[in-house]
């Protein structure tokens, strides 16, 4: 495995686990457990991780372009996280899936997985790139 491919691997796998990480967070703040009710922290978390995969897939968020230069990594990263959260949120509040969502779940959602996505873009191209 090259060095870029094992930066685009573990680039990949910090972006999901900060999404998994905001959504267990919030539904802590709500007094739900994710030890004590899986199948609701799952119920919450697919749909936005298949969103980001679905989203980051289309856009080519992993190519070595894209992290190579930071205002398009970032610009990229916002670009994917918006349609992963568009995806999130119609299968979320869809009938298939329990749980629904109020309004103001979407713009949380997006807010919050974008502060800490960004952040970390910006100091992986930091940490992999920068001279």
């Amino acid at each position: 495995m090259s060095s870029m491919q094992g930066r685009r691997r573990l680039v990949a796998a910090v972006d999901a686990v900060l999404i998994v990480g905001v959504v267990i967070v919030g539904q802590l703040t709500h007094d739900i457990s994710p030890l004590s009710e899986p199948l609701a922290t799952i119920g919450t978390v697919a749909p936005f991780v298949a969103g980001w995969v679905l989203t980051a897939g289309l856009i080519g968020l992993y190519r070595e372009q894209w992290l190579a230069d930071p205002v398009q990594s970032l610009r990229s990263t916002t670009a994917a996280w918006l349609g992963a959260a568009g995806v999130g949120l119609v299968l979320r509040t869809s009938p298939w899936l329990s749980g629904g969502a109020a309004w103001p779940f979407g713009v949380v959602i997006i807010g919050t997985v974008l502060f800490a996505l960004l952040p970390w873009r910006l100091l992986a191209w930091w940490l992999f790139v920068a001279e």
